[in-house]
């Protein structure tokens, strides 16, 4: 028997982990699975101002007071119980809820040592049923994404599209752009449900990318694959 994939899903908040666990809820389904999760205290939490009479605005469009740091506090408690709850729901295998402070793309990737997967949750901001996309691995390199997106899109009952910076050398069909730029603006237009990439093989190999890849997805960012010397630089 094949050992069970372990998959790690790191996000800032439960509402921007909620479409990845829907996410690893297919994924556990598939295939036996271990699950672990993340919750990243990011540094804006912690840094909000408290000025008198300031104000944010919510996701929803109202103006709110800026929230004190007690209430702050009770917000990623109540985060916490509510992620480790979702957890413990999709996989009784699943371990602890891990706590950090900093940011998510770093925080995620310095904890990615000995998953075999890993999910970066953001709110889906797209329509329903958006497709798979596929960022291709460079031509001639060694990659389970590729049968990873396909596996994820029939569980999800959508489709994958695939992005690439290499010409198609008819051993899979994708896009091709010349640069990244214009691989992540076609990405920003697409209807996404997740995007899955090669943490090892890339293209993209830096945090800086990864950081773009996300910005540009507005939906799940799934790594699989097991870094190496080539794989995405943690401190860039």
């Amino acid at each position: 028997m094949r050992p069970p994939r372990r998959i790690l899903i790191g996000a800032a908040s439960y509402a921007d982990a909620r479409a990845a666990l829907r996410l690893a809820r297919r994924m556990v389904a598939q295939s036996h699975a271990v699950v672990g999760g993340l919750l990243v205290e990011e540094e804006i939490l912690s840094g909000l101002p408290r000025l008198g009479r300031q104000r944010v605005v919510t996701v929803s469009g109202a103006l709110r007071e800026v929230p004190t740091a007690g209430q702050v506090a009770q917000m990623i408690e109540s985060d916490a119980r509510a992620f480790q709850a979702a957890l413990s729901e999709l996989a009784m295998s699943a371990g602890p809820l891990e706590r950090r402070r900093g940011e998510l793309t770093v925080s995620v990737w310095d904890a990615a040592q000995g998953w075999d997967v890993l999910v970066f949750g953001q709110r889906d901001t797209h329509r329903p049923h958006g497709r798979i996309v596929l960022i291709a691995p460079p031509a001639g390199t060694v990659s389970d994404a590729t049968a990873f997106a396909e596996d994820l899109a029939q569980a999800t009952g959508t489709t994958t599209i695939a992005l690439g910076l290499d010409p198609d050398t008819g051993e899979r069909a994708h896009e091709t752009y010349a640069t990244e730029t214009a691989l992540l603006a076609r990405l920003e237009r697409l209807n996404c449900a997740a995007v899955v990439l090669d943490r090892a093989t890339g293209p993209f190999r830096t945090v800086e990318q990864l950081r773009e890849i996300l910005a540009a997805a507005r939906c799940p960012v799934v790594l699989v694959g097991h870094a190496t010397q080539a794989g995405i630089a943690p401190t860039e």
